[in-house]
């Protein structure tokens, strides 16, 4: 399997630290682009336990390509039913969710969770954007990324809580995090986070955690 992109690519010289944990090849590319530099060394401990390897093509300014190859019995696919999620979203039918979140497929992977529970979904896709948003609609609940460009979560919500305090408002904001550490998450709460969601979100976690919130 491989995964091509048109983005910034990756000098030679810079390649060979990209599996390490932390590491990207510019500071500057989270604020810009987003991301934490975790993505390639998740993948590689994954493809490596499933006695694959994984590798990489690139050149600054011209993209880049990532392939791989392991051997995997074929899945046995179980269709779950609105059944499922029945109890769970009884808590939160209708409300009105303001979505921030700067990833297109984890966007599209939230709303399909939320979809039985029948909540009305408005996306912003940066911090900035979520602010502007704010100024001439309220909202039951804030699902917020921590990692974004332009304006980041925990920047975001700071403003927001700052907002509140002058007009004594006050709505739930759920960070969707990809740090499972606890100093991260003692950073989520903080800021003024009312809880977290660590990816990759189950839709058991998003529930509770939404449901525990608005209770």
């Amino acid at each position: 399997m491989s995964v091509a992109d048109s983005g910034i690519g990756i000098a030679k010289e810079q390649q060979t630290f990209l599996f390490s944990e932390f590491t990207q090849a510019d500071a500057s590319v989270a604020r810009k682009y987003g991301g934490t530099g975790l993505g390639l060394a998740i993948s590689q401990g994954l493809i490596r336990k499933m006695q694959g390897e994984i590798q990489l093509q690139s050149e600054a300014g011209k993209g880049c390509t990532v392939s791989f190859d392991i051997s995997a019995p074929e899945a046995i696919y179980t269709k779950l039913t609105p059944a499922v999620f029945e109890d769970k979203t009884m808590a939160i039918v209708g409300k009105k969710i303001l979505l921030v979140e700067d990833n297109f497929i984890n966007r599209q992977v939230i709303a399909k969770m939320l979809e039985p529970s029948k909540v009305v979904i408005t996306v912003a896709e940066d911090g900035l954007e979520a602010l502007n948003i704010l100024k001439n609609k309220s909202f039951d609940l804030i699902l917020m990324d921590c990692q974004m460009p332009n304006m980041d979560g925990y920047e975001c919500t700071k403003y927001i809580r700052e907002n509140e305090r002058k007009n004594g408002t006050h709505v739930p904001i759920i960070a969707i995090t990809a740090n499972a550490y606890e100093d991260d998450k003692q950073r989520c709460l903080n800021v003024g986070m009312d809880d977290f969601v660590s990816k990759p979100i189950s839709s058991h976690d998003l529930y509770t955690v939404i449901g525990n919130v608005l209770s």
